[in-house]
């Protein structure tokens, strides 16, 4: 059947049905289905980048073949998890429906040890700030297993996101969390209680972007900070009270720390102007920089906090990377430019943190953003047409490297925030970025400035700290090689070969950095390190492109 129906199909798909049962009627999913599926090979320019169209297709099929016989809830939460196999996370359903806006009044959010309530109906506030055990009859974890896979992102970090999903009440019971639509016990570490599903006919899921302190359309929630609702976050202001990350929810503003000599700038929607603010992000971003530039002694970081930015208008970019290219001898030199990223950080604002990366030097902290180099946007919006479902399909991809199987941009300064920190008031990524000297203590710089015993060390400590975190990512090895390469140049065997080593130690499967440390191994006279360097290589990669010269280096050097 799959293969007739990939013959039907070709570029141009109008319909899932199998060759020769386009007489038989659909029902309103199959039409929704059949919708989703040709605007899907219709509109996105590289659908298939990290699923296969046959597999994609053969998930459709299974889910129109049973759209008749399954109950409304499990066909809806099917079209998410096929829409969400794409992988990515521009192409997404942000509405389910009038049918699926049935809502409970809590924002769940995902932190590094679990599932916590951030914010709650008044009349449940003492929830707020206490982690779920069950909901319903299913252990919180197992929840949030079902529910993920329905959420389109790009990569782990932004499907985590989409444990805010859990308010809703359809696909709560499509996916057997709770029994019926009506009602929620909620087992927590503060209690039990009981939570009414408020049917609002708005099925809009778009509102995650908003933040852990905002919730589902048609309710109104209080945090554990003081009850204050999300409107309360605006001004920072009123907020003296709260760390950093939580003073100031509106798209931008900024402050200096004169204890820590330190320019915070919270950016968390990239938009031209925003209505709570009174200057341009242009304006407030030229402020908080001209802070530096009138003292640039006393400013020794600047950090840009972007972990609640899901993106905007991402034709701001240029303009904001070009200010802190203009400012690469100040607060842009190495060690003195942080940005915080997270799970949300995505879209436009994930294309700024990746510029920034390729025309500056900031140090990343926090969790990888919830985006690759690679990505799709752009997307174009339109309705399912039988249940109204909203789809928003990409339109354009963008090719930064040809790394395309690298889902995850990794971090230098990995700072996760546990339930536990955040209401406790703590700031893992800004407490990092603050108890460090300044500048920041970088391997690179270090050997350059310091030589081969500091170097060694600071990684030590380093690969202590961080080694066993996968996204973990203290240099490239690109610029490391570079390095070690000018200070043999220089005649500085010693932290040549001291760089050679860590990148080695670093990256243990790639060949070339086997054959940079033989090469300085070889200068250093210490031939028999040289030649198991070599052969390290060629036994990475026997054709690799200068497995000639390891192959001479091994014979001049070992007599054969």
């Amino acid at each position: 059947m799959l293969r007739s129906l990939l013959s039907a199909l070709g570029l141009a798909i109008a319909t899932l049905s199998p060759v020769g049962a386009q007489q038989v009627p659909t029902t309103g999913f199959q039409a929704d289905l059949d919708s989703l599926v040709a605007r899907v090979i219709r509109i996105h320019p590289r659908p298939w980048a990290h699923t296969s169209r046959e597999g994609f297709l053969r998930q459709a099929e299974a889910l129109r073949a049973t759209a008749t016989a399954d109950t409304d809830d499990r066909v809806l939460a099917g079209i998410m998890r096929l829409t969400a196999s794409l992988e990515d996370g521009h192409t997404s359903i942000t509405d389910l429906g009038p049918a699926g806006g049935k809502w409970y009044p809590v924002r769940f959010y995902l932190f590094s040890d679990g599932l916590w309530i951030t914010a709650v109906t008044p009349e449940h506030q003492e929830l707020a700030g206490a982690r779920v055990l069950r909901l319903g009859s299913t252990a919180a974890d197992s929840a949030v297993a079902r529910v993920l896979p329905l959420f389109s992102a790009d990569n782990e970090w932004g499907r985590r996101e989409g444990a805010a999903l859990l308010a809703n009440a359809v696909l709560e019971r499509a996916l057997d969390i709770v029994s019926q639509e009506d009602s929620l016990l909620l087992e927590t570490t503060k209690g039990r209680a009981t939570l009414r599903a408020i049917a609002t006919g708005n099925g809009d899921v778009s509102w995650w972007q908003y933040g852990e302190i905002s919730g589902p359309p048609g309710t109104h929630l209080v945090t554990a900070f003081g009850g204050r609702d999300a409107d309360g976050y605006r001004d920072p202001a009123r907020n003296a009270d709260l760390p950093l990350h939580l003073r100031g929810r509106r798209a931008y503003w900024w402050t200096y720390l004169p204890r820590d000599s330190t320019v915070y700038f919270a950016f968390n929607n990239v938009v031209a102007k925003s209505r709570f603010s009174q200057f341009t992000l242009m304006e407030e971003l030229g402020q908080a920089l001209g802070r530096v530039d009138s003292a640039p002694g006393a400013s020794q970081r600047f950090i840009l906090d972007l972990r609640y930015n899901s993106g905007g208008d991402g034709s701001l970019t240029p303009a904001i990377v070009n200010e802190f290219v203009k400012r690469d001898r100040s607060i842009g030199r190495r060690g003195r430019f942080f940005v915080i990223t997270g799970g949300k950080t995505f879209s436009a604002a994930a294309g700024t943190v990746i510029d920034l990366l390729r025309h500056t030097s900031p140090i990343l902290v926090g969790e990888p953003i919830g985006a690759a180099f690679n990505a799709c946007g752009d997307a174009g919006h339109s309705l399912l047409p039988a249940h109204q479902i909203g789809l928003a399909v990409s339109t354009n991809c963008t090719l930064v490297t040809a790394l395309d199987d690298v889902r995850v941009i990794p971090v230098q300064v990995p700072a996760s925030t546990s339930g536990e920190d955040y209401f406790a008031g703590r700031d893992p990524p800004v407490d990092a970025i603050l108890s460090a000297p300044a500048p920041y203590p970088e391997v690179i710089s270090t050997l350059r400035q310091r030589g081969a015993a500091a170097a060694r060390a600071l990684y030590a400590e380093q690969e202590r700290r961080f080694g066993s975190i996968a996204w973990w990512q203290p240099f490239s090895w690109e610029e490391l090689n570079g390095a070690a390469y000018d200070l043999l140049d220089q005649k500085r065997v010693d932290d040549a070969v001291a760089g050679f080593e860590i990148s080695a130690r670093r990256f243990p499967k790639r060949w070339d950095a086997w054959d940079s440390a033989g090469d300085g191994y070889r200068a250093a006279g210490r031939d028999a390190d040289a030649v198991a360097a070599y052969r390290r290589a060629l036994d990475l990669a026997p054709d690799n492109w200068n497995a000639s010269h390891q192959k001479q280096a091994i014979k001049e050097l070992t007599g054969r």
